[in-house]
Parts: structure tokens; sequence; C-alpha cells
């Protein structure tokens, strides 16, 4: 992702429920714990995006549900991949959604002291400014995944019925997801510390750019999806 790098401990703003799973049969950064509130009296559950593909397939990539059937982890409360502090635990089943990419994955233990991102229920508006935070790459000539996590702010260009268009703020008009950002969350910051997730990374031009990056609204389906799923899977 093209955007500003944080500082091992940010200041002016709070990434909460963040995680990065991976698993032993391929590289899977993935994760950004996107939970409405009541998550928090469920700490088992963590919300992910799943890397562009799925984290769990069939035999022609197609996205199912349920246990994993090989090691797989989630990383939980670090901004650089050389931290120690934070949670590392294993995921026991995974739970996705069928369009977009995002899931609810079932932890092993707890992940006490992270604070969930809580979930937007109204659409954004035009002219609203998001921040989004993802590991993706920087760049297209160089794909390789980001060691530390970035963050940049993005400004809201079009709202339909299930996306949202975004355009580049800051540091620059070029501040863009990137490979390996599918999924990143957009959140709107509406005080310190207090931040509510609006959208999930889609799809967009090749990085860095400065033209419109569509987003997935989570007002709307995903937001039930997740308050069914949660509840279905304890």
């Amino acid at each position: 992702m093209i955007a500003c790098e944080l500082p091992a401990t940010p200041q002016g703003m709070t990434v909460v429920g963040y995680a990065r799973v991976s698993a032993d049969h391929q590289s899977l950064q993935a994760g950004r714990q996107s939970l409405q509130q009541r998550v928090q009296r469920r700490p088992h559950h963590a919300a992910v995006d799943h890397h562009g593909r799925p984290l769990l397939h069939d035999v022609n990539r197609n996205p199912v549900s349920g246990s994993v059937p090989y090691d797989t982890t989630a990383t939980i409360g670090r901004t650089d991949s050389a931290d120690t502090n934070g949670y590392v635990i294993s995921v026991l089943a995974a739970y996705q959604f069928p369009s977009k990419d995002i899931a609810v994955a079932r932890l092993a233990t707890p992940a006490y002291g992270i604070r969930p991102l809580g979930l937007s229920t109204v659409a954004p508006k035009t002219g609203e400014i998001l921040r989004i935070t993802g590991w993706g790459a920087l760049d297209d000539a160089n794909p390789v995944p980001a060691t530390h996590l970035q963050a940049g702010q993005v400004r809201v260009v079009t709202v339909d019925s299930t996306t949202v268009g975004v355009v580049g703020y800051r540091p620059e008009p070029i501040t863009s997801a990137c490979l390996d950002d599918s999924g990143a969350p957009y959140f709107a910051e509406l005080r310190p510390g207090v931040a509510r997730l609006v959208s999930i990374e889609s799809t967009g031009p090749g990085c860095p750019h400065n033209q419109v990056e569509t987003t997935s609204r989570v007002n709307n389906l995903i937001f039930s999806w997740l308050r069914s799923t949660i509840h279905v899977t304890g």
C-alpha cells in the first residue's frame, strides 16, 4: 500500500483488533479484526481478510467454511513483523463471507486487551475522509508484502448500494491499496481512540495510482452476516 508508515506506537489514531493470519501451506498475510462492539464479549473471534484468496478453499479455489485443515495462526496486536508483543494464536475454524474478502475466525484462546474495531451502521458520505491500514506491497513493480503496518487517508468520491469509491488523500494523492491488501479496512476516525469500519478493500487499478479504488460497504450485508455468523458459531 502506498501510504505513510506507522510508528511502532501509533499516535493520533488507534489501530484496533488488527490480525495477520498465516498457514503452513502458503503465505496468507491476513486479518483485519473488524468486529462490532458485541464481539468484545466474544474474544475467541477475529474478523480477517484472506490475502486476496480464500483462507479455506476447495479444489477450484472457491471459499469454504469450517475447521481449518492445516496449521493456521493469527498474529494480533503488532504493527511490525519483528514485534514480540501481542498474541500468536491458533485458528480453529474460519467462516467466510460468500463474495467479499472477509472471514470470521474462531481462535483457540482469547486475545484479551485487543479492542475490536466497531462497524459503522450508516452509509458513508461523499467527501468523507477515511483511513486505510494494510500489510500489502508498496508498489506493483516489487510486490513484496510490507514488514511494517502501513497507513494513509483516502477521500470518499462515490457511494452506491454495495460499494464505496475512494481516492488517495494523504500523505499523497497516490495513497492507495496494493497487492496483498485485499480486505484491508477503511475506517472513519470519529475522535481520538474511537473509529468505525466503513468498508473493506475490494479492487482497483495497479498501484500506486490516483484513480478510484472500489471498496465494499459493511453497513449492509456484511454487518448482518457478521452478527449472524458470530451468533451461530458462539
